[in-house]
């Protein structure tokens, strides 16, 4: 827990200054797998239902049929759960196919990429209240 409490807080001094200054996908971290995990911090917006809409790249290490995975997610801080939006794959060639689309409610894996990706964001709206 302390160990993720530092990893926010070091992911907060480099991301919180670039949210006005970059539309690009900002790193967010690597798996166990070596896959790469982006976020787009232009994408963060607040919903009138109080949760955040967000769009998620992961790039895969291993040779796949995709480049990458892009995922446009809505995340509920207060009650720790997720959905996805659309979820699109993009080959080699940059042609896209849509993977997913609106999904039910999900809880948040505790341990997971998406837990910590989910106390990074609420962390940026609560910074920025």
């Amino acid at each position: 827990m302390k160990k993720r409490l530092i990893v926010i807080a070091m992911m907060m001094l480099f991301i919180v200054p670039s949210i006005s200054e970059s539309a690009d996908w900002e790193y967010f971290m690597e798996d166990d797998k070596g896959d790469s995990y982006y976020m787009d911090l232009q994408s963060i917006s607040h919903t009138s239902r109080g949760t955040v809409m967000l769009q998620k790249k992961v790039e895969p290490k291993k040779p796949s049929a995709y480049e990458s995975i892009v995922s446009e997610i809505e995340m509920d801080c207060k009650n720790s759960k997720q959905k996805i939006r659309k979820k699109t794959s993009y080959n080699k060639n940059g042609e896209s196919k849509l993977l997913r689309k609106n999904t039910e409610w999900q809880p948040v894996n505790p341990e997971g990429i998406d837990e910590l990706l989910m106390e990074l964001v609420c962390s940026l709206k609560k910074a920025g209240k």
